[in-house]
């Protein structure tokens, strides 16, 4: 999903994908907050996680739960500015274990028009 405006995902929205590798969206007005289990993920095989370019700037406890010792976390290009225990160290604790890793990069350069 890129540059679509999405100003909500349902809650439980991601419950029956088992099988869910990578959910990208760039520029999908995610933000400012992503509430408590806003993106709950249940998918074991989930690689990739990038919600770049969203306007985010608070990541309630729990915001994103789900990721895996392996999963790659992109929340690059947002408005984070504070990094907070509460909402970081759980991701870290998973993402420690494996080759996951959360990337909260400054900007990136994206062409709008690319497919």
């Amino acid at each position: 999903m890129r540059w679509n405006p999405i100003p909500d995902i349902p809650a439980g929205f991601f419950r029956d994908m088992g099988n869910l590798e990578s959910f990208v969206c760039y520029g999908c007005a995610l933000g400012p907050t992503l509430s408590t289990k806003y993106l709950e993920f249940h998918s074991i095989t989930i690689k990739e996680i990038t919600i770049v370019d969203n306007s985010i700037s608070t990541l309630q406890v729990d915001a994103i739960t789900g990721l895996q010792a392996n999963t790659s976390l992109r929340i690059s290009s947002n408005e984070i500015r504070e990094l907070t225990e509460v909402s970081f160290r759980p991701m870290l604790e998973v993402l420690s274990v494996g080759t996951g890793h959360i990337n909260i990069g400054g900007e990136i350069f994206l062409d709008h028009n690319a497919p």
